[in-house]
């Protein structure tokens, strides 16, 4: 399983107590890797995960394909979405799930007073970014899957895919 913006980890060590054997969890986040490792080292997961630090699309081709890829609540904060979902696409040899903003008109109007208010709170975080649905999804779509369970939250879109095409990942 490939975990990009991972975080803390809390999603990995449940796939893991489900049957996943290895995790790779990438995250640009020194913190959440810090935190992530500790927390692997407490649940006796150390071994069983690798962890990266830094931009995935940078990092991509030195990372090995995995059955399963998942970005959850990872798109909102990457400007390039097409680069983003072509690099980690193209690492799922099955399955693919992704969780963004849905791209309604309140989520982008709350992105866009996060985007103000940040510099005046001092937050160091990144801009916000409402990517189109229909743009994810056809983004997954030219990397060969096809949708088999899709739902929505007020805020959230939620998307699971199986690759559709027997071609084998770069």
């Amino acid at each position: 399983m490939l975990d990009i913006g991972g975080g803390i980890g809390a999603i990995h060590h449940d796939l893991l107590r489900a049957g996943a054997r290895l995790v790779t969890d990438v995250d640009g986040s020194t913190a959440y890797l810090n935190v992530a490792q500790e927390e692997a080292r407490r649940q006796g997961d150390v071994d069983r995960i690798d962890y990266r630090h830094g931009d995935f699309v940078q990092l991509a081709d030195g990372i090995e394909p995995a059955d399963v890829v998942i970005l959850l609540r990872v798109l909102c904060c990457y400007p390039d979405m097409p680069a983003l979902v072509q690099a980690s696409a193209r690492r799922a040899r099955r399955s693919y799930g992704v969780i963004y903003p849905r791209s309604t008109w309140w989520m982008r109007a709350a992105a866009a007073v996060f985007d103000a208010i940040r510099p005046v709170e001092g937050s160091t975080s990144g801009p916000g970014y409402v990517h189109a649905e229909s743009d994810v999804d056809a983004a997954v779509r030219k990397e060969g899957f096809t949708p088999f369970l899709t739902d929505a939250t007020f805020f959230w879109r939620v998307a699971l895919y199986r690759r559709t095409e027997l071609s084998p990942v770069a």
